[in-house]
């Protein structure tokens, strides 16, 4: 595969703090081997496993010129990165536990209402071969300029609350394919063919963690389900 897929996503530096006791000590402590920084975000964990898979990928996100910002350049030489300059790099301090529990705590530096980078993704698009976007509120925007230039849409929405939840519409509208985690859904079967018949994606894959996955198709309008794969 020489074309690349172009990603248009997050990118944060995120914080990880490896919390034994029950809270923070208020008069301060140490916590050996407690701390570690990691480049991450949706957009970049699309990337690194495209790249494991062996794709060629264009990434289109927005930093901010400040020590994160540089930090996520620096992780991410090499890759094919276009950077939409913004005030502020998003971060994220995770609190992970040893039962392996966790919590994100964001600072998103308000890049999610951050107006559709309109001109880079026009200048990033020609020669993909279809694009990935993430459901962050500035890639909204950017749908239908993909669909006029006549690139596949490929989205995975996340949690999915409900098959009319207003923030999801658009992407709803605007994918080809379509992935959402069901784990807030009473019925995944019944949400997927709900979404199917709300959605223009003629394919739909609902996650079902540990359960595998589903997966709608328009062609036979059926619901199949995928198994997990065991893994270590």
């Amino acid at each position: 595969m020489t074309s690349p897929l172009l990603v248009c996503g997050h990118a944060n530096v995120e914080t990880v703090l490896r919390l034994d006791a029950p809270a923070l000590d208020p008069a301060g402590s140490v916590i050996p081997d407690g701390l570690s920084l990691n480049v991450s975000g949706v957009g970049v964990n699309l990337v690194r496993g495209l790249g494991a898979l062996g794709s060629p990928v264009r990434l289109l996100t927005l930093l901010g010129d400040d020590v994160a910002g540089r930090t996520v350049r620096a992780e991410l030489r090499g890759c094919d990165l276009r950077v939409v300059p913004v005030r502020a790099t998003a971060q994220t301090l995770a609190v992970t536990r040893a039962d392996g529990t966790h919590v994100f705590h964001r600072d998103p530096k308000a890049l999610p209402d951050a107006p559709a980078p309109i001109e880079a993704f026009r200048a990033a698009l020609p020669g993909c071969r279809a694009a990935l976007m993430t459901n962050i509120g500035w890639t909204r925007g950017l749908l239908p300029l993909a669909r006029a230039a006549g690139v596949p849409v490929l989205t995975d929405v996340q949690e999915l609350r409900a098959p009319d939840h207003a923030y999801d519409q658009p992407y709803l509208r605007g994918a080809d394919v379509l992935l959402f985690s069901a784990a807030r859904l009473d019925d995944p079967a019944a949400a997927l063919r709900a979404v199917g018949a709300r959605a223009r994606a003629d394919v739909i894959v609902a996650g079902l963690g540990v359960g595998g996955a589903l997966l709608w198709t328009r062609e036979t309008g059926e619901v199949r389900n995928q198994p997990a794969f065991p893994a270590r």
